[in-house]
């Protein structure tokens, strides 16, 4: 029977059928593999035409931290390298710089092959070409060829006569005029190489690898090339020892790096730093979005056309682009040589010397063919060709007899040059990173960051819709955190935070956070499925799943009177201590999955690595290792410390001295049942297109709502099965007592009954502190506190039955009921298994008498008796049937 809890009505499930399942393209569920794991969130991610092998391959040479980082410091170079030449060696280091300069040339068209190749829409595209200019501009860098191509070399050799060496000089000294105003073009060409550094740097801007408490923030990003940059989860395995059995297990798991439990009380206060502290760990940068990687290509693109273009057509505007300086160097050579025949040529040759050998462009050699020569400083055959300047007369004759020639050093014009070069090269990369950054941050702000916020979090919903809600209020309540903890003072921008996609990114997190609290853990699966499902169908109703979980029910006694008499307040009641219930098994790693009136049923979920497939009868069995007894022994706890604070609180012990309640109900004060069961169960939705409920499904779950129910007949507060008990640890099943062996209704397998005696007299009530300001950070305190104690629990650090003797309550509560008692209850149930009727029935009036209070189980047992007057059937099985709900 699938029963939720007594008198329910039962609710037929409407199943999708098998033609409506093969009519849903958009997710495959009909496999039991997709029924038993949780779908990946696929419905967000950037689809991608697959690669070969081999293009994959090539890919992954591209993408090597090595080769970009060869490529890079080869981009380097190629920017600077050639203004270092000019500005830093001789001509005697030429050769080394022209075959670095090959080099780069190889690699970087090496590169936009393999690019082309490998990289989807690169070839033809934007970068290709910008690629291809930059690599073409390496061409006037490689003096060997350049010279060549212009016809500068060999300019000033040792020629046979000197009327060859003055042609070769009027030429080169024309070829220089037009190879100066064309590098004047290339040089700024060269700056394009200046996109592949800023696309390396805004790639690695948004990757951090190092952040306080060693967390890895990873954002995917799309680099330079299209390569998806993904971060794996770090698994550690880990061996723990089973304390009861000796028996060691290994594990893995992948909680974040948490400090240790400062001690076992578990009630020891957190403060707001470490709270901090331990909520920075656990994000990590969400991936960019489509729009945000269009909307940064489009504008890094602008910035780059948009200071290129200013660098290109700006010398264009400057008429030394296309004509020549009218300088005294030429002039004078001409009027030398039109005073060859005159008395007064030594004088315009003396003065001629005189006026040039010291300018800062100071003149080496000065020669009138067949006539005169003079020559001081270095020789103009070491330097570099455009490291010197030639100046010829305009109109020889064809045997160049009697022509002047005037060679000047441009050394310091050169380095100069150089080094405004490397400037200009500096100064472009600040105004395309500055012009970058601020043309798209407004944009960031204002639009693509609650883009990717909001997608973000659908993303986390749709993989685990509880987690995510915690997430976010930890995340908020961090925030806060920081702000107090540096101080700062707390303002609100009312413009910003009245904008749509503020408004819509805040909505998103309620839905989210409501989406949670409406569905639960249970419901993961169904808010899942729906979210990746691509296109507007909705279909809540899907299959279920099959899991291994600890259910708990709690019943609230006396309800019904209690609503007659609070009328609209009972929900105030109720609420009050749903809070208790809900905050103590939300500690201990439990979670609420129904709140049915007066009635919780509380889960405790089993993940896949404790469950286990029997190769026999094909079922799904518990794996009972160190894990599993300790989440075991928290179920127990937690039930516990639930019982302790009703009976102590003084919010629920006001009810106590309700006049109204009082008079309804005399003696009137809050009492709960409680009933603990593991074993299998099916998880999904139950309802209709009209409305669903996430729950579960199993005679394991009736089991405990039975067992819950049996607390009224008992006089007990909580009943624990025999199959709930064998997973206990042994310490945890030393605190029970064994009080019958029965069979519930609905099932014919006899099982022990167990309770947890506490007397509750002995313990002191308390006030609880109330701060509607902190009701959030407790919250949150109280989370991450849990996955500290979950951390400790997994690694050995912590054994949670240790606090049966470590906190105060409640080894008060059990040290005031004698051991007397127990051993005497002990061989009385004992005698009334074995059929021995009337020695039981003494042997439980001595245990009551022994405890000196009534007891539940001996009153029940000694009226079961005496209602069958001490006989005892000759068939008797060693158990008694239930027949109550």
């Amino acid at each position: 029977m699938d029963v939720l809890r007594p008198g329910q009505r039962r609710t037929s499930v409407r199943r999708a059928s098998q033609e409506d399942k093969s009519s849903r393209t958009s997710l495959d569920v009909g496999s039991s593999a997709n029924l038993l794991n949780p779908p990946d969130s696929k419905a967000f991610e950037i689809p991608h035409k697959p690669l070969s092998k081999w293009k994959l391959r090539l890919k992954s040479i591209l993408d090597h931290w090595m080769f970009s980082f060869f490529i890079t410091s080869l981009t380097i170079y190629a920017l600077f390298g050639d203004d270092i030449r000019l500005s830093g060696t001789t001509k005697s280091a030429d050769s080394i710089f022209f075959s670095l300069t090959i080099a780069c040339f190889v690699f970087f068209s090496i590169e936009i092959i393999l690019a082309s190749i490998s990289i989807e829409d690169y070839w033809l595209g934007f970068f290709f070409w910008l690629d291809i200019i930059s690599t073409i501009s390496l061409i006037p860098d490689i003096g060997w060829i350049w010279d060549s191509v212009v016809g500068t070399s060999d300019s000033i050799g040792n020629s046979a006569t000197q009327a060859t060496q003055i042609a070769r000089a009027s030429r080169a000294s024309r070829a220089g005029t037009r190879a100066g105003r064309i590098i004047r073009i290339i040089r700024v060409i060269r700056l394009i190489r200046i996109v592949k550094l800023y696309k390396v740097s805004q790639n690695g801007s948004k990757i951090n690898s190092t952040v306080p408490n060693n967390t890895l923030l990873v954002r995917g990003v799309q680099n330079f090339r299209g390569q998806q940059i993904n971060e794996e989860a770090h698994i550690q395995s880990r061996r723990v020892i089973d304390n009861d059995n000796g028996e060691s297990y290994s594990y893995s798991q992948s909680f974040n790096s948490f400090s240790d439990v400062a001690n076992n009380d578990d009630n020891s206060p957190s403060n707001g730093f470490d709270l901090l502290e331990d909520v920075s760990r656990e994000y990590k940068l969400p991936e960019e979005s489509k729009i945000g990687k269009k909307f940064s290509e489009l504008t890094t693109r602008r910035v780059i056309i948009l200071v290129l273009c200013m660098l290109f057509i700006l010398p264009l505007f400057y008429t030394t682009l296309y004509l020549d300086d009218s300088l005294s160097y030429q002039f004078g050579l001409e009027v030398i040589t039109s005073l060859i025949n005159s008395e007064d040529f030594d004088i315009a040759w003396q003065s001629y010397i005189d006026e040039h050998k010291n300018l800062d462009t100071s003149l080496i050699y000065l020669e009138v063919v067949g006539l005169q020569k003079w020559n001081e400083g270095p020789d103009p055959n070491d330097l570099r060709d455009v490291e010197i300047r030639l100046y010829t007369i305009k109109n020889a004759t064809d045997d160049y007899l009697y022509s002047s020639l005037a060679i000047f050093d441009y050394r310091s014009r050169v380095k100069l040059d150089a080094w405004l070069n490397i400037s200009r090269t500096v100064f472009v990369c600040i105004v395309l990173a500055f012009s970058s950054i601020s043309l798209t941050k407004d944009a960031q702000e204002l639009v693509i960051e609650p883009i990717e916020n909001m997608i973000e979090r659908l993303k986390r919903i749709a993989e685990n819709p509880l987690k995510a809600a915690q997430e976010e209020e930890k995340k908020k309540i961090s925030l806060e955190l920081a702000k107090e903890a540096t101080h700062e003072v707390k303002s609100k921008n009312k413009e910003k935070d009245s904008l749509e996609t503020v408004i819509l990114e805040e909505t998103v997190r309620k839905i989210g956070a409501l989406l949670a609290l409406g569905f639960g853990e249970a419901g993961s699966e169904i808010i899942a499925m729906n979210m990746q499902r691509v296109g507007g169908d909705v279909d809540p109703l899907i299959s279920g799943k099959k899991t291994y979980c600890i259910f708990g029910f709690c019943d609230i006694r006396s309800f019904t009177e209690a609503t007659e008499v609070l009328q609209q307040n009972i929900m105030i009641f109720v609420n009050e201590i749903a809070y208790i219930v809900h905050k103590t098994v939300d500690y201990y790693s439990g979670f609420a999955n129904k709140n049915i009136g007066d009635t919780f049923l509380i889960v405790w979920k089993f993940s896949e690595k404790l469950i286990t497939r029997n190769e026999i009868t094909k079922e799904i069995e518990l794996v009972k290792d160190h894990i599993t007894r300790q989440i075991a022994d928290m179920a127990i706890i937690s039930f516990i410390k639930i019982i302790i604070e009703i009976n102590t609180n003084k919010k629920i012990l006001k009810y106590k001295d309700h006049i109204e309640l009082s008079t309804k109900i005399p003696g009137f004060s809050v009492k709960m049942g409680f009933g603990l069961h593991q074993g299998w169960a099916i998880e999904g939705a139950i309802g209709s297109e009209f409305k669903i409920d996430a729950s579960y499904l199993s005679p394991n779950v009736n089991m405990a709502s039975r067992l819950e129910a049996a607390t009224r007949q008992f006089g007990v507060q909580i009943l624990i099965s025999e199959a709930m008990h064998d997973i206990c640890t042994k310490h945890t099943q030393s605190q029970f007592r064994k009080i019958d062996r029965v069979t519930v209704k609905g099932s014919k397998i006899p099982t022990d009954l167990y309770t947890c005696d506490l007397e509750m007299s002995v313990l002191e009530a308390y006030d609880e502190e109330e701060d509607l300001d902190s009701v959030d950070t407790a919250r949150v305190a109280n989370r991450i506190a849990r996955d500290k104690l979950m951390e400790s629990i997994n690694t050995g650090k912590f054994i949670v039955s240790s606090i049966f003797d470590t906190d105060k309550n409640i080894s008060l509560a059990r040290s005031k009921i004698p051991r007397a008692f127990y051993k005497a209850y002990a061989g009385a149930l004992k005698d009334y298994i074995e059929g021995r009727w009337t020695e039981a029935r003494i042997g439980f009036i001595t245990a009551e008498g022994l405890r000196g209070a009534p007891d539940g189980p001996c009153a029940t047992l000694i009226q079961f008796i005496d209602e069958n007057e001490g006989n005892v059937s000759d068939n008797w099985p060693g158990y008694r049937e239930l027949h109550d709900k």
